[in-house]
């Protein structure tokens, strides 16, 4: 009987939807996406029906967020309101269709599908009406667990509210950091052979000893490899913004090589932020939030590296242009 009820309401709200755009009634608002993500996002919501707002206010219905700890993100939370990844909007444009937002909260929460068919219409604004929640990417989670750190999908800062900034967000794929391990086994090799090579020796008797090489590249291939050392022990790193050709894999291999640890989004614990463009308004709001912030140009983990050993970051920090 339940059941059948369940049905029914179910086929009403569809029947009450009819001849409506998917978002009619949802009002949205935009945090931690750069352009031109953010005006892609924006653009597919409006194109729904939705209404977009630069700031929220008492109508707003959804915070689209790229990741927890933004201000907009502990402001609606703070005020009870309803936080979604973009994964809502993608999926509601891609089916054509409006699609519950519970599966998509950035909290993880979710509800259970008699919840979510439960869900109505109330005072002009539209609450979700669908069960039927988008694909979990159950691949890209299992490559996930297989890194140190943990996917993010976007690396953003909280981003300006409706202005088209000309910063672009470089989306990675889901495979970026999959094969990272894979990449410090390579570094260690390589590190490896530069320790092995030698200046050539001088003969003094300018006679041939080729019958010695063999010997000798056994003896060098017993040698244990030397570990790396662990320059960046102890300090949290979060890539930002977009990088030129491969850079951001170089530095993901380089800084877990060196025993640093990746975080996905902005927190407290995050010690430098690695950037290659100059500084922006998103990083005055990131150091409201965390005042030891430093923003440091991918030069310094490169010379870090080639010196094999923790360089001063000051001559690499990113200042505000006067």
């Amino acid at each position: 009987e339940r059941e059948k009820e369940r049905k029914e309401g179910k086929k009403e709200r569809e029947k009450e939807r009819e001849g409506r755009a998917p978002l009619e009634g949802t009002v949205f608002v935009l945090s931690g996406f750069q352009n031109p993500s953010r005006s892609q996002l924006r653009d597919k919501a409006l194109s729904l029906g939705g209404k977009y707002r630069a700031a929220w206010g008492p109508d707003c219905t959804h915070l689209i967020c790229a990741f927890a700890n933004t201000p907009k993100y502990s402001q609606v939370k703070a005020q009870g309101g309803i936080v979604v990844r973009k994964d809502w909007i993608l999926d509601c444009f891609t089916r054509k269709k409006y699609i519950s937002y519970r599966r998509y909260l950035l909290d993880g929460a979710e509800a259970s599908s008699e919840d979510e068919e439960g869900e109505s219409v109330m005072g002009g604004q539209r609450a979700p009406t669908s069960n039927k929640p988008a694909p979990a990417h159950p691949q890209a989670s299992q490559k996930e667990t297989r890194t140190r750190r943990t996917k993010p999908p976007n690396q953003d800062f909280e981003a300006s509210t409706d202005e088209d900034v000309a910063v672009s967000s470089k989306h990675v794929d889901n495979d970026s950091g999959c094969d990272t391990e894979d990449e410090l086994r390579q570094v260690r090799e390589n590190n490896r052979k530069r320790q092995r090579v030698r200046d050539p020796e001088i003969n003094p008797y300018n006679v041939s000893t080729d019958e010695n090489t063999d010997t000798d590249e056994d003896r060098a291939t017993d040698l244990p490899i030397p570990p790396l050392p662990d320059l960046f022990e102890g300090k949290r790193f979060l890539l930002y913004g977009e990088f030129p050709d491969d850079e951001h894999r170089v530095l993901i291999r380089y800084i877990t090589a060196f025993n640093g640890y990746l975080e996905d989004y902005m927190s407290n614990e995050v010690n430098f932020v690695i950037t290659a463009q100059d500084w922006d308004q998103d990083f005055d709001d990131a150091l409201t939030e965390n005042a030891s912030l430093t923003f440091v140009k991918p030069r310094w983990i490169y010379t870090c590296n080639e010196r094999q050993k923790l360089v001063p970051h000051q001559p690499y920090v990113v200042v505000p242009q006067i």
